[in-house]
């Protein structure tokens, strides 16, 4: 978290520093920025790999303090890497000259705040896969070239990508579901948290569910996760067709010409409407 420097002598002597420097009144949050960064330039210079890593943080949490979304977000994404890494401290050792930078032993997990923080600022600002690489390649390679790190900044993109993106998991699951192994799909796909999937991901999830539940006749599940699947804008329109095909059947016949309307109006369906403009005008009958 970001030290509450407002109060100590450190602050105000920053501030009165910048002061000097710009010729007028610095806000607080750039005296913070001005503070972190020399606290960076420090432990870079005495290879404090760990403290560095806390103090990359701590500007993370200053950009997503201010709104700055996307700088958060790259610092997160160094932050995740210096983990990887497994940082350390050359303060934490007597003989200096034997202290490596880092120790992959170290790394065990990816702190679950931080991933989830990654989650939010990529799900907030509708960022696609490509740009989340795109911007841990660029903030993270001249760190790697310059201290030729140990682990290429590939095998960490890798791991965090089956952290942050679960599609492989949910086509495995479809797989299974196709396979008749019902309950091991079922278990899968009910086993994600929706607040930890991104959209399209939801979509599919729903999708895949009721696809299981229709193949088992469970047709009021079947129905629910169509509707949750329409709610995460599953753009094939696959939802929309069996749900109505589902409701007519089950002689829902206001709600399923309530369905048949929604998805004549909705613009970004990847289906021809005439089919159901057609059920449309069988159901008002």
């Amino acid at each position: 978290m970001i030290i509450d420097l407002h109060k100590n002598q450190t602050f105000n002597d920053e501030k009165e520093l910048l002061r000097k420097r710009f010729g007028q009144e610095p806000s607080d949050n750039d005296v913070e920025w001005s503070l972190l960064n020399k606290d960076y330039a420090i432990h870079t210079k005495n290879g404090n790999w760990k403290f560095l890593r806390d103090t990359r943080l701590s500007m993370a949490e200053h950009c997503k303090k201010r709104e700055k979304y996307e700088q958060a977000l790259s610092f997160y994404l160094e932050v995740c890497y210096l983990d990887f890494l497994g940082p350390c401290n050359v303060s934490e050792y007597t003989n200096t000259s034997s202290c490596p930078p880092f120790d992959s032993n170290r790394f065990k997990s990816f702190e679950q705040n931080i991933i989830d923080e990654i989650h939010r600022i990529i799900k907030t600002q509708s960022l696609e896969k490509e740009k989340i690489h795109s911007l841990f390649t660029e903030h993270n390679k001249p760190m790697a070239l310059s201290l030729n790190l140990p682990f290429s900044i590939f095998n960490c993109l890798g791991l965090l990508d089956k952290i942050l993106w679960k599609m492989p998991i949910i086509i495995n699951a479809s797989n299974l579901i196709l396979k008749k192994k019902y309950a091991e799909g079922c278990r899968i796909l009910e086993s994600l948290d929706d607040d930890k999937l991104f959209q399209n991901e939801c979509a599919q999830k729903y999708v895949n569910l009721a696809t299981l539940y229709f193949k088992q006749k469970d047709i009021d599940k079947c129905n629910a996760c169509c509707y949750k699947a329409i709610e995460y804008k599953h753009f094939t329109g696959w939802a929309y067709e069996r749900l109505v095909i589902n409701l007519e059947k089950q002689n829902k016949i206001e709600e399923a010409i309530n369905v048949c309307n929604k998805l004549i109006n909705e613009s970004n369906i990847q289906l021809s409407k005439d089919d159901f403009k057609k059920r449309l005008i069988r159901l008002q009958k």
